[in-house]
C-alpha cells in the first residue's frame, strides 16, 4: 500500500497542473479544404478495400 504521504503529494501535483484553455478559431475554414480532406478519406478507404480484397 503507497503511504499516504505519496498519495498527498501526488493530489497536490495534480492540482497544481495547468488547467487546460478552449481556443477557438478566429479564421473560416474554406470549403474547398473540408472536401479535399473528404476526397483523401474516400481514396484511402478504397485502397484498404483493394488491399484486404486482392492482396489477402
Amino acid at each position: 500500500m503507497k503511504s499516504l504521504v505519496y498519495l498527498f503529494l501526488v493530489y497536490q501535483l495534480q492540482q497544481e497542473a495547468p488547467h487546460p484553455r478552449r481556443i477557438t478559431c478566429t479564421s473560416e475554414v474554406g470549403m474547398k479544404k473540408i472536401l479535399y480532406c473528404r476526397l483523401i478519406a474516400v481514396i484511402v478507404i478504397i485502397i484498404r478495400l483493394f488491399v484486404c480484397l486482392f492482396v489477402v
